[in-house]
């Protein structure tokens, strides 16, 4: 019986260690990769706009 008991908390306690780390990698990557990706996304959406986009005082073309 003290076997099956001392396996249970031990399971438990991989468990419960298993999803604090889970958690804990989960807020480091909203809070630093993916913030850092966002940025990376952003300048270059912006460098393909500048490059796609006619100039604002560039006379209509049509």
């Amino acid at each position: 019986m003290q076997k099956s008991r001392l396996f249970v908390q031990v399971s438990l306690l991989m468990i419960t260690g298993l999803t604090l780390f889970s958690v804990l990698v989960a807020l480091f990557w909203d809070r630093v990769i993916d913030a850092r990706f966002n940025d990376v996304v952003d300048d270059l959406t912006t460098d393909v706009s500048v490059l796609l986009l006619p100039d604002a005082k560039a006379p209509d073309a049509r």
